[in-house]
């Protein structure tokens, strides 16, 4: 795919674009805290060789009650 994991950091492949969620919760589990998500637009804007990202923050996704990391699971939206 265009978009992978590696040590931690987001990996975009040349000429791609993705849509990344990020939140400041610490250990991806419903507790007392509820931490929002932040959905950024990312994309590499230089056509073929070289990079150049642009990040745009496209929404701040809130709730009542936490949001955990298994909600994004594929599974959840079969």
């Amino acid at each position: 795919g265009s978009l992978t994991i590696a040590n931690g950091d987001v990996v975009l492949a040349n000429d791609a674009k993705a849509v990344v969620l990020v939140t400041a919760d610490a250990d991806g589990a419903a507790d007392s805290t509820v931490n929002p998500y932040l959905v950024y637009f990312v994309q590499d804007t230089t056509a073929g060789a070289g990079f150049t990202p642009s990040v745009t923050l496209v929404g701040t996704i809130n709730s009542t009650t936490e949001l955990v990391a298994g909600n994004w699971d594929a599974a959840n939206f079969a």
